[in-house]
């Protein structure tokens, strides 16, 4: 895969930031519509599902929903032995199994690109939504990489929110002396290894060196010779080794970790954006905001993780294809886009002047139009396998058994495979 410089990537999410369905008629026949997803932002696609059915009385959508791991092996598994939804949770690029590079080239999806919706997707994020024209899915959201703070639990901890890599670890240390968790980490749900890492790695490495990953793919670089990617492991040590963490991350699921910093337990989590509204249901009138983990000691040079997210695509086999486009015409909308991108504290994919977003996304807004922020790492690599070796070398790492260095050695033993 050749890849396209990721400023247009971070112009498409700088322009997100800044079709009504008929009711058929009661006479028809009823479509079932199976729908398969995760289970992160549930109640959202809930929420879009049963207003698309009371717009379209004659199609019934069944929805299905898993963790995100077994959503990956099931979906795959559908697809390869025919019997997958006609409509199932896509991610943009190529860094794991359910993304679009991954499953348009054995032919899984269809080609939505004679859509209406195709023509209003930014041109910077086409490098991670279609293929020599053709686009797979439907992006919903723009979203983020960041800190989520608990409001009270720092300001009862003392605590001050860190600007610069040296107060990140000033701010650990203010959190054990007052009996409490800095950085919630359920390591035991794999894709909440990585973004620790993710959060440092913009500043650290693509703020000095944007085509790190061309060059990887060109088999120019390694992650071992990235000085950038060396350095944000590293740290990422450094707060294990400081304390920064909840005890036995790797025994610490996502749920747990998330209500960690909803009781005030912990201070705040590295989390994704999305995430942000499932720990304020946690506890309702409690005050959460968000910032950039800083990576170095100039808070000038913070950069942020920020990009095109996951969405919708087709089974190239349905067999019910009129229901799923008007399933896909309808998640397009901009009533049901903004609706989907606020209650999942993103940005719609598809730029609305009509949208507010949660105060707390503020870091995020100004950090993309300032072009400080950079896709999500493994979207532009060069294949799927490098995410589950980071995977692995971090649990290893959190465990006491594994190095920085075997990290690294394992991602790049990954990039080298087809």
């Amino acid at each position: 895969m050749k890849l396209k410089k990721a400023s247009s990537i971070v112009f498409a999410l700088a322009m997100a930031i800044s079709v009504t369905v008929s009711a058929s008629s009661s006479s028809a026949k009823t479509v079932t519509l199976k729908y398969s997803g995760v289970a992160v932002g549930q109640d959202s696609v809930q929420k879009a599902i049963d207003a698309f059915e009371a717009a379209n009385p004659n199609i019934k959508v069944k929805p299905t929903f898993a963790g995100t791991e077994q959503y990956q092996v099931t979906i795959r598994t559908q697809l390869a032995s025919g019997t997958a939804p006609d409509v199932f949770f896509v991610q943009p690029g190529n860094g794991n199994p359910t993304t679009m590079r991954q499953l348009a080239p054995p032919g899984y999806l269809r080609d939505l690109a004679y859509l209406p919706f195709s023509k209003k997707v930014p041109k910077g994020a086409d490098i991670v939504t279609s293929i020599k024209g053709k686009r797979y899915f439907l992006p919903m959201t723009v979203a983020g990489i960041g800190v989520i703070y608990n409001e009270k639990a720092v300001t009862d901890a003392k605590a001050t929110l860190p600007k610069t890599w040296t107060e990140v670890l000033q701010f650990c240390d203010t959190a054990k002396g007052a009996g409490k968790v800095a950085f919630a980490l359920g390591a035991q749900t794999l894709w909440t290894t990585q973004l620790v890492n993710y959060a440092l790695v913009p500043t650290l490495v693509f703020r000095t060196d944007p085509k790190f990953d061309e060059k990887l793919t060109a088999g120019k670089t390694t992650f071992s010779a990235s000085a950038g990617w060396r350095s944000a492991f590293t740290k990422y040590q450094d707060m294990l080794n400081r304390g920064c963490f909840n005890a036995d991350p790797n025994g610490t699921s996502f749920e747990t970790s998330m209500s960690l910093v909803a009781k005030g337990d912990a201070l705040a989590i590295v989390q994704v954006t999305a995430i942000l509204p499932a720990i304020q249901g946690m506890a309702p009138g409690s005050k959460f905001g968000m910032f950039a983990l800083p990576a170095n000691d100039n808070p000038e040079q913070t950069w942020m993780p920020a990009a095109v997210g996951g969405g919708y695509g087709i089974n190239a086999k349905t067999k019910n294809l009129a229901a799923a486009e008007k399933f896909i015409n309808f998640m397009a909308s901009e009533k049901i886009m903004n609706e989907y991108a606020a209650a999942n504290a993103a940005f719609p994919a598809i730029p609305s002047g009509k949208f507010k977003s949660d105060p707390a996304l503020k870091f995020m807004e100004t950090l993309v139009k300032a072009g400080k922020s950079y896709p999500f790492m493994d979207q532009m690599w060069p294949n799927a396998k490098i995410q589950p070796a980071q995977y692995d070398g971090i649990q290893r790492m959190l465990a006491g058994s594994g190095t920085v260095a075997d990290i690294l050695s394992l991602m790049d033993a990954a990039a080298k495979q087809k």
